[in-house]
């Protein structure tokens, strides 16, 4: 991979990591979110690139008030 295409990734990369992480500090102070769906969110997350933090902040987050 060439210098020119990796900057122009190194964004969308940064940008990805970030929602990783704010979707697992989310996920995480949850305190009614179960130990088991703690670690199942936490696994699709990690493990299933966009798709991972994308499910959860559309299916698996509450509605807030």
């Amino acid at each position: 991979m060439d210098t020119q295409t990796l900057l122009l990734l190194l964004p969308i990369i940064l940008i990805e990591l970030g929602f990783k992480a704010f979707t697992l500090m989310q996920v995480w102070r949850r305190p009614e979110l179960a130990k088991s769906a703690q670690l199942g969110w936490t696994a699709a997350i990690v493990l299933i690139s966009i798709f991972g933090w994308l499910a959860y902040m559309t299916v698996g987050r509450k509605q807030q008030a």
